[in-house]
């Protein structure tokens, strides 16, 4: 795997037994050297357990679909986050929220690099407590952000 550039994952039930393909990593992560994109759609769970196990210094273009399934939180995430020290480089950030979904993107223009996390969920009042959340863990590379858009669809 190490000529692997980008990698898509979508887990659509969160009652399949992924969990045995999914498990913890204990000890060393495995390293994708080129790794540039990653699309992960399912659950928090499948995800904090994926990048628990993984590093990807290239990784630049990230996308992130959380289904609906309460605002549970994400611990690996923002630990994946920092390592590959992605969000340090963004200038704009996007924030739009829909009549079932939110989504932050966190983007440098002219540049490949792009941080979006989507959250399916309702009512309003999680989107704006998801909003806070994500805000509160990438606290440090909003001070980078020159160009912020807040929209509704």
């Amino acid at each position: 795997m190490a000529r692997l550039r980008s990698l898509s994952l979508h887990f659509i039930s969160s009652t399949a037994n992924y969990p045995t393909l999914l498990s913890e990593s204990r000890g060393r992560r495995a390293v994708f050297p080129v790794l540039t994109r990653l699309d992960f759609r399912g659950f928090s769970w499948y995800f904090d357990r994926l990048v628990a196990g993984i590093d990807a210094p290239c990784l630049g273009d990230i996308e992130l679909t959380f289904l609906n399934e309460g605002l549970v939180g994400f611990p690996k995430l923002c630990e994946f986050i920092d390592r590959i020290k992605i969000h340090k480089s963004h200038r704009r950030a996007h924030i739009l929220f829909s009549e079932r979904a939110i989504s932050f993107s966190l983007i440098q223009p002219g540049a490949p690099t792009r941080l979006k996390l989507e959250f399916f969920c309702e009512p309003p009042s999680e989107q704006l407590l998801f909003v806070t959340r994500v805000c509160a863990h990438l606290f440090d590379s909003l001070f980078n952000v020159e160009d912020l858009c807040i929209s509704t669809m």
